[in-house]
């Protein structure tokens, strides 16, 4: 069952009074710069009241009022050559083209949203509240990773492999300064911008944009800013708007955050399990071969291999009571190598270990997620 939750806040702005005359320029300017602060007055007035009041964590997580954005120290070098040169030429000493890379690197990446969670949790047993951990992504290609982890790794194959200095680009909504809520890399070049998406399937992955224009591809719009942008791609996709932000140095921890307030409550993509879930997923070549869905509402695992037809372990449901058990191993390493080869990047010991300490540490997690909506981390923290 899904929960709807109303917004953290309404905003209204106290328009200053005049008389109904002409204005010259200059009282023009005076007025609107009155306004504006009276605007601006009247929202931090509003969120010092929400911080005292009962508008939870989550609430303002997901409206991109907290954590604070920091703004980081630099943009890189512009890739010297087209947008054509850097995706599909191979520069001196390099294995292969930037577009094998991206596929390849991508590819050989499970994608593992229980990672944020562990991490959380861990932090959390050390005497930290929520709002106090702080979530890295880097290095995480043979554990499973999110966008997050996902993006830290092209940029260092570009680095390694390409000498190629991207730039971590995070995605929000446009036009509202909202939350940061997905990860992807944009490398700039003489002639555009490439966006590079870490999602699954590979025909939606790379998406070269001209400086200054307008270009639709796969049915996404894109439109690249002027060189030197921190804001260099803003998209239209479905009548919503995001834009693409850059030099955010702690962008990892802010879309960690969002991603962990938001994950347990949206539908899954299977509608077989129609319950909130976290999952793992194998093979990135535009389908998932095996998935393990994680319902903490019901306290149980579902394991799918596709690549089984008609045997008793193509679906697999196992409790978190069962998952602590010493059979799950030999259980978890039946469904690792069933069928075809396995589509999993990581290796079984460590996701059993995975599993293990996601399910050791759900009471942290469930206690984590009543206090956010209860208000009581956010007094802690204010008073």
């Amino acid at each position: 069952m899904m929960i709807s939750f109303p917004e953290p806040f309404k905003s209204t702005a106290l328009i200053v009074y005049t008389r109904p005359q002409p204005l010259d320029a200059e009282a023009r300017a005076l007025l609107e710069k009155m306004q504006n602060f009276f605007m601006e007055r009247s929202f931090k007035t509003q969120m010092a009241s929400c911080r005292l009041s009962a508008v939870t964590v989550r609430a303002l997580i997901l409206a991109g009022a907290m954590p604070l954005k920091r703004i980081g120290p630099y943009l890189p070098n512009p890739f010297p050559g087209t947008m054509a040169d850097l995706l599909d030429g191979v520069g001196k000493g390099a294995p292969c083209t930037v577009r094998e890379t991206v596929n390849r690197t991508i590819n050989n990446i499970s994608y593992n949203s229980l990672l944020p969670f562990n991490k959380t949790a861990e932090q959390i047993l050390e005497g930290r509240n929520f709002l106090e951990t702080r979530i890295d992504s880097r290095d995480e290609e043979k554990t499973g990773s999110t966008c997050i982890g996902m993006s830290h790794a092209l940029l260092k194959q570009l680095s390694d492999k390409h000498g190629i200095e991207g730039m971590y680009g995070a995605q929000r909504k446009k036009g509202n300064g909202g939350a940061l809520v997905h990860a992807t890399v944009i490398v700039e070049c003489r002639d555009g911008y490439v966006l590079l998406d870490p999602i699954s399937h590979p025909d939606h992955r790379i998406f070269p944009i001209p400086f200054g224009e307008q270009v639709t591809i796969n049915g996404k719009t894109f439109t690249a800013s002027n060189r030197g942008s921190q804001i260099p791609i803003s998209q239209t996709e479905r009548d919503e708007e995001f834009e693409y932000c850059t030099n955010i140095a702690n962008a990892d921890d802010i879309i960690a955050k969002h991603f962990i307030m938001e994950a347990p409550f949206n539908p899954p993509k299977n509608p077989a399990f129609p319950i909130s879930a976290y999952y793992l997923e194998g093979e990135k070549a535009g389908r998932s071969s095996r998935t393990i869905w994680v319902s903490p509402l019901q306290a149980k695992f579902t394991f799918k291999n596709d690549t089984v037809k008609g045997d008793s372990e193509r679906t697999l449901t196992i409790s978190f009571k069962d998952i602590l058990n010493d059979g799950f191993c030999a259980q978890l390493k039946r469904y690792y190598v069933a069928g075809k080869p396995p589509t999993f990047n990581i290796d079984v010991e460590s996701l059993h270990k995975q599993l293990v300490k996601f399910v050791t540490n759900a009471k942290i997690i469930d206690l984590m997620f009543r206090e956010i909506y209860s208000g009581n981390q956010m007094r802690s923290n204010f008073y």
